[in-house]
């Protein structure tokens, strides 16, 4: 499916970005449709251990929002406030 990505504004192919893993939550109709390159980066900022549900959805809203710098911040504020 071709469209313009949410992300980077451009007309490309878009791909199925799963909001919660599929390896922690199955398949589920909660998706967003981005571009293979803006797809790549956002997984790069899911980390393995499993997250609250709640946290996905932050995760791609800062994503779209302003930045992989947002949603990294964002994650380790998380961390600090789990071991603090």
């Amino acid at each position: 499916m071709s469209g313009i990505c949410p992300k980077c504004r451009r007309s490309k192919r878009l791909t199925r970005h799963h909001i919660q893993p599929l390896r922690w939550f199955g398949n589920s109709d909660r998706i967003i449709r981005i571009c293979r390159d803006c797809h790549n980066r956002i997984e790069l900022l899911i980390p393995f251990e499993k997250q609250p549900v709640k946290f996905y959805y932050q995760i791609v809203k800062i994503f779209l929002q302003g930045g992989e710098s947002d949603a990294t911040d964002y994650y380790d504020n998380l961390q600090n406030l789990r071991q603090g």
